[in-house]
């Protein structure tokens, strides 16, 4: 089993009641909460194996683990979803915008939109102490002021008006304990809602940043060479923006199944990998890698998918990024892949979900 030992994640163990240990996944549908039209795959993005690992890492670590929300799934009125992290108030029509900005899940916001497309969305948090709100501005074309309401506990509104500057920004509020909603609207000349990060402090300390934070940006049917686009900065997008933001200590990179089913070849994935990491590092030179080779089971495919092949090339781009490992993951068929699966061979059950964390776990906290 492979650790991860470099001085600069060991650093980050020891010093995380000091501040918090941030992981970023960059994922495709198994991350995300596509149920790929099965009632036993994992519908809810808190049951993802990106939110297992937070929990599980925290309880292993003895701190607490925030959670990345999107403000929409990306391709939400796909028959595959059952669930969206928000509700949209006034329109069921999102104007997703994370093919372009590269943000999984992002929505563009306008109350003044005439086209019948969201003009608010809510997300209802579980009981919490504290909110950071990612919205992405627009100021070379003028930005205008957004409204973010807090409903706590003793279903108070709090109203807050601010006008995002810069491409990405974050507004982070501590008003009480027991916040239950936080809704984002009245955006009359447009913003991009990017998503939250909700914050499990201390409830005598809501000003405490320490812990896990996992940022996952999971988008279905993604292929990695998508995403090395997405990290390209001199694209326009916002995902190295908000990257760069982040600072995170660890980039999860799970990708390869989409780029074997739409025909890419193992040597366009291992280069496409090695360009995610290389514009990932441009921006956050500080991160740390992972690459996770998942298990399939392509043996039936038409035209015949070689998965080993897709496996020795994530694992060659893992040897091209500093301080980076590769983990495989559990078994694909009975009696290790059991039960791990829903009909289609592919997406998780909440037991693969949990088989994927189970796997990572160890290479994140060393003996």
């Amino acid at each position: 089993m492979p650790e991860l030992v470099t001085p600069h994640w060991v650093n980050r163990l020891v010093r995380r009641d000091a501040r918090a240990i941030r992981l970023a996944v960059l994922s495709d549908s198994q991350a995300e909460g596509f149920a790929a039209g099965y009632t036993d795959g994992v519908p809810d993005v808190r049951k993802t194996w990106p939110a297992l690992l937070a929990e599980d890492f925290a309880r292993k670590a003895g701190v607490r683990a925030s959670l990345w929300l999107q403000a929409d799934t990306p391709n939400a009125d796909h028959w595959n979803y059952n669930f969206r992290p928000t509700s949209f108030d006034g329109s069921t029509t999102a104007d997703r915008t994370g093919d372009t900005n590269g943000v999984p899940g992002s929505v563009w916001l306008n109350e003044s939109n005439t086209a019948g497309q969201t003009k608010s969305l809510t997300w209802e948090l579980r009981d919490t102490y504290a909110i950071d709100v990612f919205l992405g501005g627009y100021p070379e074309y003028g930005t205008g002021a957004v409204t973010i309401s807090l409903t706590l506990g003793d279903n108070t509104l709090v109203h807050h008006t601010v006008t995002p500057t810069t491409h990405v920004e974050v507004f982070s509020y501590t008003d009480a304990k027991g916040i239950a909603s936080v809704k984002v609207h009245n955006a009359v000349s447009g913003i991009q809602v990017l998503g939250v990060l909700e914050r499990q402090t201390s409830s005598v300390d809501v000003d405490d940043r320490t812990g896990i934070e996992v940022y996952n940006f999971g988008f279905a049917g993604k292929p990695a060479a998508d995403f090395a686009q997405y990290t390209d900065i001199s694209l326009g997008t916002v995902l190295p923006e908000l990257l760069a933001a982040l600072e995170p200590d660890l980039v999860i990179i799970a990708l390869g199944g989409n780029d074997a089913e739409q025909g890419r070849t193992a040597a366009q994935l291992e280069a496409d990998l090695v360009t995610i990491a290389t514009h990932v590092n441009a921006q956050t030179p500080d991160s740390e890698f992972l690459f996770v080779a998942m298990q399939y089971d392509y043996t039936g495919a038409t035209p015949p998918i070689t998965w080993a092949d897709y496996r020795t090339a994530i694992a060659n781009a893992a040897s091209t990024a500093a301080g980076s490992l590769v983990v495989d993951t559990q078994y694909t068929t009975p009696p290790g892949g059991e039960g791990l699966f829903v009909g289609d061979g592919v997406h998780f059950k909440i037991a693969g979900a949990r088989s994927v964390s189970d796997a990572i776990l160890p290479t994140l906290w060393p003996r």
